[in-house]
């Protein structure tokens, strides 16, 4: 089989075998676009080297590329020949012994807990955000640590009855339980406290009511494609939260914030 042939079959295998995201197949495929134009879109599987292979990450760092991005592209060659051996295209899956490159240490820059409760007073003091939904809005992204489009996927029945937790559905229609602490809480009963009962109790409602799959409004000091929060613990949170850490995404930038 030839490169041309594995990689072609192989996008196809995860895209609709494995039901890969989109985004998820498009890296995989612009990874081994780059592999085959390296050793060549007729060569054979069998007849690529573990020198061939290691020719193509010299070529990436010789270029420049990140070293996430020649990781990235290691594992996707790793995937491509290891399908090749499970389906018996190739008789010693070479790539094995393809180690990849160390990632530079990097010191976090982070966020202070003044900072954040600023973010999340926003509301209050901008009149263009409607405050006790958005106020809820930040306190939940901030104690849960959920992405913007799972909390905008919430629906009343998804938040238990005294607003300590919610089920969210995450990447890969994976359901977790998450847990909210105080200010959270206290901001999410209000908000639903600021709509009229009856809409807000219907179990397929809603919680932010504009649409279930549609982004919450945001201002532009944090707009919602750009904000992405990925935290385990939170401040004053029920649970222990010394050495709790948040990692928080604002404007395509990595923000950590530490609480002892």
């Amino acid at each position: 089989m030839t490169v041309e042939e594995a990689e072609c079959e192989y996008l196809n295998y995860i895209e609709n075998v494995q039901m890969l995201s989109k985004n998820t197949v498009d890296s995989y495929r612009r990874d081994l676009v780059q592999f085959e134009n390296f050793v060549g879109a007729k060569k054979q599987m069998h007849d690529i080297s573990l020198d061939e292979l290691r020719s193509c990450v010299g070529s990436l760092s010789r270029k420049g590329r990140a070293a996430a991005s020649i990781n990235r592209f290691i594992v996707s060659v790793h995937k491509l020949f290891s399908y090749c051996r499970k389906w018996g295209y190739i008789a010693n899956n070479v790539s094995t012994e393809l180690k990849s490159v160390k990632l530079p240490k990097r010191v976090p820059k982070f966020l202070t807990q003044r900072e954040v409760d600023s973010i999340c007073m926003q509301p209050a003091e901008n009149p263009l955000l409607w405050e006790a939904r958005d106020r809820a809005i930040l306190e939940l992204l901030y104690s849960t640590g959920c992405r913007v489009s799972e909390v905008s996927g919430l629906n009343v029945r998804d938040v238990s009855a005294d607003h300590s937790s919610a089920m969210v559905t995450g990447k890969g229609s994976k359901d977790r339980r998450v847990f909210l602490e105080e200010d959270a809480r206290n901001a999410l009963e209000k908000a639903g406290r600021a709509v009229d009962a009856p809409r807000y109790c219907a179990c397929d409602c809603a919680v932010f009511w504009r649409g279930r799959h549609e982004l919450p409004r945001f201002s532009a000091y944090v707009p919602p494609h750009v904000c992405h929060v990925d935290a385990v613990g939170g401040r004053r949170c029920s649970c222990d939260s010394k050495n709790a850490r948040t990692r928080k995404y604002f404007n395509n930038s990595k923000i950590h914030a530490h609480y002892d």
